[in-house]
């Protein structure tokens, strides 16, 4: 009876927008409940619900409840068939809701990564990280979940074998101490394939998502800040766009002190490192132990040229911090040296230092950047509170003071007023040296 119901309706082609527009009612409230409409209804659409209701549509527009074509239906010799079970035949598929359909696939993705930390916990001292990354981005929907689901949509077997790839990375590098491997190393250790961790690739970015995850920090907003995080990971980033500027540090390699960069100091003149340039340097020291650390390249120059023969040693990271500076600075806190670090005495300037003394509060010392240094470097340059919002991150609390000066007079600094204070202090420390 079901199948000549079916059949009944399947032939006639004009009960196929019909049907179509019931099963989509039926997915929104569960039962014959709404109206269906037909705009531009043709004369055959009008004829066969003529028939079927038994009253005439003549409008342009077809326009009827849906339970009234349910109760036609118990009028024919189809009675004993309901609409939902006819509608299911018609379209073989399973009727249910919008809601129940989007619940069921929340529960399939919930089940995906239940599956997978179910995998992986057969190992769980090996991939104990990667299984909290993988619980809090399930629990979360954060640390790569869109990503994740993106993929899953399309091809669950492939996502799967990417994660799978992505744990194991993370395992091998974390057993490695504090040597470091190079991304495309890894890729081929991992998969055989050099390029699969390529930080565009799916695989990449899930990595970046775990690291980020594992070490605490946001997914870095550009090239930069991957280098780092890669860098804080042991992973040994194949790049030359990342530098760093020196004056007077000494660099070592296994084989003992670097000659070439010595030639620099001899000479009196600055120097720039890539992170390649790094890559086999062990250790960086100088003899007086303290370094100066500038922001700004105009103000660094200044200071190569005041300061020239002067047993001086001195640093510019450029602006935003890069991933080379933080290497030579992390190797001469290692050194045992007292580093200065200034900068600009405005929202971005505070939080970069921030950031850099956060590595070693005991060795990285905020210089020049206190409430009497802004309100002699202030500029008219207005702060507005987008800008000012970024304060609320920082954490170390030596910046108190100078930050409600900020929020109050919301006004930048800017360290090139400040060159004399600092030219000052470090000839004070070389003569005390």
């Amino acid at each position: 009876m079901l199948e000549s119901c079916i059949k009944y309706f399947k032939d006639n082609k004009a009960y196929k927008r019909i049907f179509f527009e019931m099963r989509r009612k039926w997915r929104i409230y569960g039962r014959a409940s709404g109206f269906i409409i037909l705009d531009n209804a043709n004369d055959a659409e009008r004829e066969a619900l003529r028939l079927f209701l038994g009253r005439s549509l003549d409008n342009e527009a077809i326009k009827f409840r849906m339970s009234e074509f349910e109760k036609a239906l118990q009028e024919t010799k189809f009675r004993e068939i309901g609409l939902q079970e006819l509608l299911e035949g018609y379209f073989h598929e399973r009727l249910i809701t919008n809601k129940e359909e989007n619940q069921e696939k929340e529960e399939a993705k919930q089940q995906f990564f239940e599956i997978m930390i179910k995998e992986l916990a057969q190992e769980e001292s090996r991939y104990k990280d990667t299984i909290k990354w993988l619980e809090q981005a399930a629990s979360q929907k954060k640390y790569g979940y869109g990503l994740i689901i993106s993929e899953y949509e399309k091809q669950e077997d492939s996502i799967k074998a990417i994660i799978i790839h992505v744990c194991r990375a993370i395992a091998y590098i974390r057993s490695m101490d504090e040597n470091k491997i190079r991304l495309a190393v890894l890729g081929a250790e991992i998969t055989f394939n050099p390029h699969f961790f390529d930080k565009d690739s799916i695989a990449g970015k899930l990595l970046i998502y775990a690291l980020s995850f594992i070490n605490d920090c946001e997914y870095p907003s550009n090239a930069e800040s991957i280098l780092e995080l890669y860098y804080i990971s042991n992973i040994k980033p194949d790049d030359i766009s990342s530098y760093t500027t020196a004056y007077g540090v000494s660099l070592y390699t296994e084989e003992g002190l670097h000659q070439s960069y010595e030639i620099f100091i001899e000479r009196n003149e600055a120097y720039l490192m890539t992170l390649s340039n790094l890559n086999r340097i062990v250790k960086a020291d100088c003899r007086s132990k303290q370094v100066f650390i500038f922001e700004n390249q105009m103000v660094f120059s200044h200071m190569c040229e005041s300061l020239a023969g002067m047993p001086v040693s001195m640093i510019c990271t450029s602006g935003q911090m890069k991933t080379a500076s933080l290497i030579l600075i992390d190797l001469l806190c290692k050194s045992d040296c007292r580093l200065y670090y200034s900068g600009d005495i405005d929202p971005e300037g505070i939080k970069i230092a921030d950031r850099v003394i956060a590595r070693d509060p005991v060795h990285i010392i905020p210089w020049r950047l206190s409430r009497n240094d802004y309100e002699l470097s202030i500029s008219d340059e207005k702060l507005d509170e987008s800008r000012i919002k970024k304060l609320e991150k920082v954490q170390d609390d030596r910046f108190l003071e100078v930050i409600e000066a900020l929020r109050k007079k919301k006004r930048a600094g800017y360290q090139e007023l400040l060159i004399d204070k600092m030219l000052f202090d470090i000839k004070e420390n070389i003569a005390n040296y």
